[in-house]
């Protein structure tokens, strides 16, 4: 385990969002590495020996609520740092020597392997350096605490940076508002609290903060207030889409993203947030973000390889990444029928190619050239909405689309087929229509899609229409790629 993983680790242990394969991972490393045992108890010492100097039953959640008191009574780190240097000196005069006991572990369940999981954030940190450790009757002395204790405050407090510095290539167009005035954007320019960026067309911008490895960019067109950053970098985000890199946050001071419809609040991750009128979406990329609905106040954490969208009629909770297909296909397959196709005696198990299609923006492939093809497009379709759904399909020459009523590909049936129509001709045949099927956001629905093309060069579009939504070819970002168990095959 390198050091990037060992702070990760421990970062979710006192964030109470160690999971359990993660705390098995944590306890097992503790137990091989001599060092890191020996780190480990000191920090637990200290942690348990600052909440035992105000009660028996003062634990993680109490020494977090401290630390942000004196935070928010804008007390300095040095005057921090004073402050339990003196309750340690204190606690030494009452008992200078002290025996570590660690109670059996309270409010237990078990997770599907009979592992037992944590509960609360004292019994987790317990629990955890238990298992790493067992009992141990080393006493720390009292200089050693005092360095401790300044250690774990400098990890648990890292150095961060929130004065943002905007940055953009010559040529870009940045409007500022600052006090109500519009003022001209320069790269370099410290941008103050209460300060509106504006970014028009496909011009790019970029903040970043001196040393720190914070980063967040934007493409046009963005409106991004900054907001007071005495409790950690704020911001709101009118409409547009943002990209940011973030550095390992201070617990009580995490980087929070308004909109009008959700809040992101941040430690330390990598992830997209995009705001609409109607709409705001996250993607994560790396760590995880707690993502709440502002109208209900309702909470939902995505992890990394998950999304979550905050609207009305929207079910909010963190769903698999979207944005592509998962493609088969077969060459030198003679004959327009994708019934052809089928009985192919490579069909299904043994394609000439397969692949994952993100560079798409729609469920549309437009002619190439080639001819005598099949392919298969599987995956998933996520409705945006609750409510009423409609399918089309265009191809040339032949298609048929199939739809199941949940994830699982043995449910699905087929919904419509097309046969020589023209480029997104919805109305050629009326085959080429579904029936009207219920669907509920924020679940997913498996999707396939059988294509062949004969002599002549093809195509194939696949549109939707729903609640609020005109007639639109499907958008990717309403689609997630099937994963095959053996993944894609190269030709």
């Amino acid at each position: 385990m390198n050091e990037e993983r060992y702070q990760n680790l421990l970062a979710k242990l006192l964030d109470d969002e160690l999971e359990a394969d993660e705390a098995s991972e944590f306890t097992g490393w503790l137990k091989e590495s001599p060092a890191a045992r020996v780190e480990a108890e000191r920090q637990l010492f200290l942690w348990d020996l600052y909440a035992q100097q105000h009660s028996s039953e003062r634990g993680a959640e109490a020494f977090a609520a401290a630390c942000q008191t004196r935070i928010a009574a804008a007390a300095g780190e040095h005057a921090f740092m004073q402050g339990i240097q003196g309750r340690l000196r204190s606690g030494a005069k009452r008992s200078s020597r002290r025996e570590e006991t660690l109670t059996s572990f309270p409010n237990r369940s078990k997770d599907a392997d009979g592992v037992s999981l944590v509960t609360s954030a004292t019994t987790r940190i317990r629990w955890v350096f238990r298992q790493a450790l067992g009992r141990s009757g080393r006493i720390l002395a009292l200089a050693a605490s005092i360095a401790i204790v300044i250690g774990l405050s400098l990890w648990l407090f890292p150095a961060t940076h929130n004065e943002p510095t905007l940055s953009f290539p010559a040529g870009t167009q940045v409007a500022l508002e600052r006090a109500g005035q519009s003022l001209p954007a320069s790269d370099g320019l410290k941008l103050l609290p209460g300060d509106l960026l504006r970014v028009t067309g496909t011009n790019d911008a970029a903040l970043h903060y001196g040393n720190e490895a914070t980063r967040i960019t934007f493409t046009g067109p963005v409106d991004l207030k900054i907001l007071a950053w005495n409790q950690g970098k704020r911001f709101q985000l009118r409409q547009g889409q943002i990209e940011a890199t973030v550095a390992r946050q201070r617990p009580l001071r995490p980087m929070i993203l308004t909109t009008a419809q959700a809040e992101a609040r941040v430690l330390g991750t990598r992830f997209t947030l995009g705001a609409t009128t109607n709409a705001t979406r996250l993607d994560v990329t790396e760590g995880k973000v707690r993502f709440t609905r502002t109208s209900d106040d309702t909470l939902v954490k995505v992890a990394a390889g998950h999304y979550a969208v905050a609207a009305s009629n929207y079910e909010l909770a963190a769903l698999p990444l979207t944005g592509g297909l998962f493609r088969e296909y077969w060459t030198n397959v003679a004959g327009d029928s994708w019934t052809v196709l089928i009985t192919h005696t490579n069909y299904p198990g043994r394609p000439d190619g397969s692949g994952y299609l993100t560079n798409l923006t729609r469920l549309e492939m437009p002619p190439n050239g080639d001819t005598n093809y099949g392919e298969r497009l599987r995956g998933y379709v996520h409705p945006p909405t609750t409510g009423e759904y409609t399918f089309w399909i265009a191809a040339q020459a032949d298609a048929a689309l199939w739809l199941s009523p949940d994830e699982d590909p043995e449910n699905q049936v087929m919904m419509a087929y097309s046969f020589d129509s023209p480029p997104r001709d919805w109305e050629a045949n009326a085959s080429q229509q579904s029936a009207t099927v219920p669907l509920i956001a924020g679940k997913r629905y498996c999707l396939e899609v059988l294509h062949k093309v004969g002599g002549t060069e093809g195509h194939l579009a696949v549109a939707w229409q729903g609640p609020g939504r005109e007639r639109e070819v499907i958008p990717l970002q309403f689609l997630s790629p099937f994963k095959p168990p053996g993944g894609e095959k190269k030709p």
